[in-house]
């Protein structure tokens, strides 16, 4: 966080990768999901694209300057533009402009009395971006964490780590996208609070503004997931294959308590029912393992190895 608020045989003369049947086996997978993706990308692009443009006009609809956010920005050095409040609906909000070539340029977190603020700062050509590119906030339960899908953004400079003294904040992490073109951030939780979320413009930012709520009562659920692996392509490759090829609607990437990343691809009302979905899941094919987790409403996932 910043101070700103944080490797052919031997006979030639090539060193091969020590997981080359990975290696060989995450090329397949992609060449894959790119022909699949390609045919589905081509049907839906403009559906998609209309329905981020309609996403962001609703909200927009909804979206008022609001006094007490402008109040809480005095505070922060540099940061004087509009700030409008994104409104949610079933869980999904929207916000900025259509762009490309933006960097996250810093992810910063402050305190100040019984609220916390984020604030993920743009770039563009490295300099501070006059506008937010397009983008969409997700709100999940278990764990309770929110997602930001930023489109038009191809890298991030940021040092991106948690909060050491936050009360709310449980981690800030990336995830793992096999998009040339966006980044994914999460921000988790350690219990339940209310936020907000503020498109900022000149410069470009996405403000979360954070304070405590009261404790939700939440069912026991039955995740279907992958074992944990590290940061890196192959948990992307999971990812992608539930959604593209085997029609996931609910899949997602976390993070487990050892900082470890699994892929989940759904939660099920009870155990019969997820091993139900593994078995579909295997009569099409899936060659990689999947395995149910008991999961309650707490503000973590455990971490299960193969």
């Amino acid at each position: 966080m910043s101070d700103r608020l944080k490797d052919f045989g031997k006979s030639v003369d090539i060193e091969l990768p020590e997981d080359l049947d990975g290696v060989i086996y995450r090329a397949i997978e992609r060449g894959k999901l790119d022909m699949r993706r390609k045919k589905s990308r081509v049907r839906a692009f403009k559906g998609a694209m209309c329905a981020v443009f309609l996403l962001a006009a609703v909200f927009a609809a909804g979206v008022n300057t609001v006094p007490a956010f402008a109040e809480a920005m005095e505070g922060i050095q540099g940061l004087a533009g509009i700030v409008r409040v994104l409104q949610f609906d079933r869980d999904r909000a929207a916000g900025g402009e259509l762009t490309d070539g933006q960097d996250i340029g810093a992810v910063d977190w402050e305190k100040g009395g019984e609220e916390e603020s984020i604030l993920v700062s743009l770039l563009a050509e490295g300099s501070p971006a006059g506008l937010p590119g397009s983008f969409e906030v997700l709100k999940e339960q278990y764990p309770g964490r929110l997602v930001l899908k930023l489109h038009g953004v191809r890298g991030i400079s940021a040092d991106i780590t948690a909060p050491e003294n936050s009360e709310y904040v449980e981690d800030i992490y990336r995830l793992v996208t096999l998009d040339d073109s966006s980044q994914r951030l999460v921000v988790s939780f350690k219990k339940a609070v209310d936020y907000q979320v503020a498109e900022v413009e000149d410069p470009a930012g996405i403000l979360l503004t954070i304070k405590p709520a009261a404790a939700e009562s939440l069912p026991e659920l039955f995740s279907l997931r992958t074992p944990s692996l590290e940061f890196g392509e192959q948990v992307g490759v999971w990812e992608e294959v539930l959604t593209w090829e085997y029609g996931g609607k609910d899949v997602r990437q976390l993070k487990d308590s050892q900082g470890t990343f699994f892929v989940e691809e759904g939660l099920y009302e009870s155990e019969g029912e997820a091993l139900d979905r593994l078995g579909e899941l295997q009569e099409m094919g899936l060659d990689f393992p999947l395995m149910v987790e008991k999961v309650d409403g707490l503000y973590s996932r455990e971490y299960m190895g193969q």
